[in-house]
């Protein structure tokens, strides 16, 4: 006794076309479902982000980094506008920030205000390139390195603690 298998499969007689046509179904299904997923991801990681306030963290310790300069270069006899400028002109790039804990050297925020209640800590990296420094400012460099503290409260207010902007070490 000889057995036939059906073309079809699954005892369904052959239709022309008909697994090409559910092949690229499934294909455009998995794609949509794929593609989904992805910005499912990325979206998950703007509110992340957004919950914890990375950007705006990010964007204080900026606006704190620029009135470092300005510090550091008021020891050197400019005028105002002059600080200003420099400070303004400064190219800030690389900016990233990763969550950490609140430390001792970041914990004067909270004494500060001890109503407040910590949502979170965010450390921020990154490099500043200011032009038209005068040959005096032995304190910065036409590339620096930027750090910041930002502690950011429960209550949306952020506060930037230990801003640095230094030379980049070379032993």
């Amino acid at each position: 006794m000889t057995m036939t298998v059906p073309e079809a499969g699954y005892g369904l007689p052959a239709r022309p076309g008909r697994s090409r046509r559910r092949n690229a179904a499934i294909s455009a299904g998995l794609g949509v479902a794929f593609v989904a997923v992805i910005a499912g991801g990325f979206g998950a990681v703007a509110l992340w982000n957004a919950h914890w306030h990375k950007g705006p963290a990010i964007d204080r310790c900026e606006a704190d980094v620029r009135d470092t300069i300005k510090l550091k270069l008021q020891a050197f006899g400019l005028s105002a506008s002059a600080i200003a400028d420099i400070a303004e002109q400064a190219r800030i790039t690389g900016l990233s920030a990763q969550k950490t804990v609140l430390t001792q050297d970041t914990a004067g925020a909270v004494y500060d205000d001890p109503g407040s209640s910590v949502l979170t800590v965010w450390e921020v990296h990154g490099n500043v390139a200011i032009a038209n420094l005068p040959a005096s400012a032995t304190d910065l460099g036409p590339k620096d390195q930027l750090d910041c503290t930002a502690v950011v409260f429960k209550d949306g207010k952020i506060v930037p603690e230990a801003t640095s902007v230094d030379p980049p070490y070379q032993p």
